[in-house]
Parts: C-alpha cells; structure tokens; sequence
C-alpha cells in the first residue's frame, strides 16, 4: 500500500502498479523483450525491472517473498531439493544395496579374524569392501548432478521447473524459443526505410525531433541518421503511446505509429501502405513520418538476430 517513486534509471523496488506518471519499463530480465515497455497509470510493473525515461509513482502490491523475483528465485531453489524419477529408484536400490555391504564388510572382517585368525588384515579388507562398494555415492549422485545442473541453469537464465523436466530434457530433439532477446542483439535499430521524398532538410527535420524524443525506438532512428546537422523546433510534443509532433518553420510534422497517422486524417499513399503491411508481415515496427498533409517516409525497426 505505501507509495513510491521510481525515478528514470532507478529499479522498481518492489510489485506494484502505477498512479501517477508515463515512462519505458526495462523487463528484459523477467521475459527477454529487448524494447522497454510503454507503462501508464493503471499499468502494474514488477519489481528488479528498470525505469528508463520518465519518472513515476507506483504503488506497491507484493513485497518481499510475495514478489515475483522472489518466486523466481523460490522456484530455482525447489528444483534444486526436487526428487526426479531415476533419484527415486536410485535411492530405492540404495536402501537394499547400503545392508547388503555392510554385511559383506562384516564377512569379510570375520572370515579373516575367525578362519585365518588376522583380525588387522580383516579390517583392512572390511574397509576396502565399503570403500570399493560406495553405497554413500549412489545416494549422493543423483541429487548432486540435480543441484549442480539446475544451478548452472539458473546462471545462464534457463529455469527448470523441476529436477524431472531435467531428465527428460534428454529426449529434446528441437527447441522452440520465444523470446527476442535470447537469439537476437537485444537493441533495436533500423533495417528498413521509404521515402516519398527525400531531401536532405527532411531527413534533418526527422533527425532533430527523434533527438529530442525519450521513446527507446528515437535513439534507433537517430542511430541510423548519424552525422545530420539539427534543426530549429519551435514546439515538440510527445504524444503518450502514439509518438510525437513539432513545428518546423510553420509547418507540423508527425512521427509516431500507424494510429498517429490515421488520427490526423494524413493521407497514406498505397506504395507506402503497401511496404507497411510487407515490413508488418516480418515481424518489424513501422515508424511513421509526415506532415499535415501526406506521409513523407516510413523506417522498419528490429531487433536483429545475432
């Protein structure tokens, strides 16, 4: 219940959700997404995640063990004291195998001490029946290749469920993933870009409000327009979960999503929709450019396999 403030570059201390303020959340660490994840009041954000730009007020809803964190952290630890299939029956043959080399031990001490009136010479032989049996390793084995494997796991950013999936994880022959982060750069930049027209104090223009946006995709287009000379903006506005506008000499340029666009009933020429939908269809964000009256370009964003 108590309120706290998250300011840009700080962690998220704790579960909650957010009253007052906008900004990018950081969650590669809970699900692997390379791009920060736009949050606004109503939206719950977790904990150990990282604040980006804005700075907001959150209200706390787990904390301590309660947290997700915490059960990550708590389901590592029960994989690692979890029993798998072949433990079970190792530990079965362990309770009849322990009896039966102690007995042998035993004969072995007293066929010597007895038969051949060497007692010494039996005990040597009696230790080396349980040294060469071993029955504490068969019991220790299992659980320790549990401990060790889940462990490693963990450090690499693979949680297994149980010390079961463990063993059957020998019988994988494909692997699926979904998640962005894991197979590619983790950084989005641009791969892609269209104009209708390109003239150098356009790409200037865009160049100079991206700079000025905090959206993590900005710093990917400004990336991408390195080395342009900057332009006079009289008014930049960011425009929560569409993009951004500013005038320019007069004229109001637009660069945001498809929505921002549609909104502002700017026309959409069918070559620029077209390689819209084409860019869509491979999986990349589209940023839209334009001014009051037609779409000047549109750029593809991705996060590049590595």
């Amino acid at each position: 219940g108590d309120k706290l403030r998250v300011r840009p570059g700080e962690k998220v201390p704790v579960d909650g959700i957010v009253i007052e303020g906008s900004s990018a959340v950081d969650e590669c660490m809970l699900t692997g997404e390379p791009l920060p994840v736009s949050k606004k009041t109503g939206d719950k954000v977790i904990g150990a995640t990282l604040n980006t730009n804005g700075a907001l007020v959150i209200r706390s809803e787990r904390v301590g063990s309660n947290t997700m964190l915490a059960q990550i952290v708590q389901m590592v630890m029960q994989a690692q004291r979890s029993r798998a299939p072949m433990q079970r029956m190792a530990d079965s043959v362990a309770g009849y195998f322990v009896v039966s080399v102690i007995a042998i031990a035993l004969l072995t001490f007293l066929g010597w001490g007895l038969l051949a009136s060497n007692w010494i010479f039996g005990l040597i032989n009696a230790v080396a029946v349980l040294i060469i049996a071993c029955p504490c390793a068969l019991g220790l084995a299992t659980p320790t290749a549990i401990m060790v494997g889940v462990g490693k796991g963990a450090e690499k950013g693979i949680l297994i469920k149980d010390a079961e999936s463990l063993e059957l994880a020998k019988k994988v022959n494909a692997v699926i993933l979904d998640k962005t982060g894991t197979i590619t750069e983790g950084k989005p930049v641009v791969t892609n870009d269209f104009w209708t027209e390109e003239t150098p104090i356009l790409k200037q223009i865009l160049f100079s409000i991206e700079k000025q946006s905090e959206h993590p995709l900005a710093d990917a287009v400004v990336s991408h327009l390195k080395n342009q000379n900057t332009v006079s903006i009289t008014q930049f506005e960011s425009i929560t979960g569409k993009g951004a506008k500013a005038e320019i000499d007069g004229i109001t340029y637009f660069i945001g999503n498809k929505r921002l666009i549609q909104e502002n009933e700017i026309l959409i020429e069918n070559a620029v929709a077209q390689k819209a939908n084409q860019w869509g269809n491979e999986a990349k964000t589209v940023i839209w450019f334009a001014n009051t009256k037609k779409t000047i370009a549109i750029l593809a964003i991705a996060d590049q396999i590595k």
